[in-house]
Formats: C-alpha cells, sequence, structure tokens
C-alpha cells in the first residue's frame, strides 16, 4: 500500500485541476440521463466523490465511466469512446475507436488522451486538449452512444473521514 499524500506533497497544476473537474462535470450529466442504470448510478457516485477529493486520494476507487458509440451494420462499422479511469492515484482519459470493413478488416486508432498519477511525477501527460471534452461526450450521447460504467471500487468509508 503505497503512503497517504497530503495536498502539501502535491499540487496540481492548473490544468491538471481542469482536467478533474471536467470529468466530474461528465459523471454528473451522466447520471441526469435517463439512460443510467441504478448500478450505474452507484459508480458514476463513486467517481464524482473520488474526483472532488482530489489530490487526496479514495483509497479503494476502481471505476472507469464513458460513453461508447456504434454506428454501422455488418459490412461497416465504425466505433467512438471515451472513457474516465480512476484508479486510487491514477486518472486517466482515454479516447479512440475503430472500424471494419468486412472486406478489409478492422483497426483501431487512440487519439491523444490525459494521464494524473499523483506518485510519479514524471508519468503526469498531457496530451489532449480539454476544451471539448464535455461537448464531445454530448455530441457522441445524442448520437446515440452507451454509457458504461465499469465500478470495482472498495472504497473503506472511515478511510474518508481522515481529509478534514
Amino acid at each position: 500500500m503505497r503512503p497517504k499524500l497530503t495536498e502539501e506533497q502535491f499540487h496540481p497544476t492548473e490544468e491538471q485541476q481542469n482536467a478533474i473537474d471536467i470529468a466530474a462535470k461528465v459523471a454528473r450529466n451522466l447520471l441526469r440521463n435517463p439512460r443510467v442504470s441504478p448500478t450505474q448510478i452507484i459508480g458514476l457516485g463513486h467517481a464524482i466523490m473520488s474526483l472532488e477529493r482530489f489530490p487526496n486520494i479514495t483509497s479503494g476507487v476502481h471505476v472507469e465511466f464513458g460513453v461508447t458509440l456504434t454506428d454501422g451494420d455488418s459490412d461497416f462499422r465504425e466505433t467512438q469512446y471515451m472513457s474516465f479511469l480512476i484508479i486510487e492515484s491514477l486518472f486517466e482519459l482515454s479516447r479512440g475507436g475503430s472500424v471494419y470493413e468486412k472486406s478489409v478488416g478492422s483497426d483501431s486508432y487512440s487519439n491523444p488522451g490525459w494521464v494524473i498519477d499523483i506518485y510519479d511525477s514524471y508519468n503526469r501527460r498531457i496530451e489532449c486538449e480539454l476544451w471539448d471534452i464535455e461537448n464531445s461526450v454530448k455530441e457522441l450521447l445524442t448520437l446515440g452512444a452507451i454509457i458504461r460504467v465499469s465500478d470495482e471500487s472498495e472504497i473503506e468509508l472511515e478511510d474518508l473521514d481522515d481529509d478534514d
């Protein structure tokens, strides 16, 4: 188990904090979607709680949420996704997709994303522009994207009391 970090030990940059805030906004917007299931609500709640506590670590959190849009048929199909991952000290934004054409096969691609690992100052990668993330998620949902939430969290509520 890694030692607990405090705000004095990790100072997020303005852009890092902005990335975290955008992820929390996206999670809140997904909560408002009528297609979100009760189980997904719990996972999104874990994600929001963890994001709001940043840079404090939420021990036991392990949530991935986002949207996936697939369009096409058995001859040609395109998939796009945007995903947010929170595992204790790690935050990651992934974007990408795949294209399938029956006569050619399939090809996957990744777009620039974002990574913050508060234990590894050299691993804090800034790759994508954050200004369009919220709108991109809204656009994918408008086009019929599926909301995906995977929650394997085992959060100890007693640990959360130490923040004060």
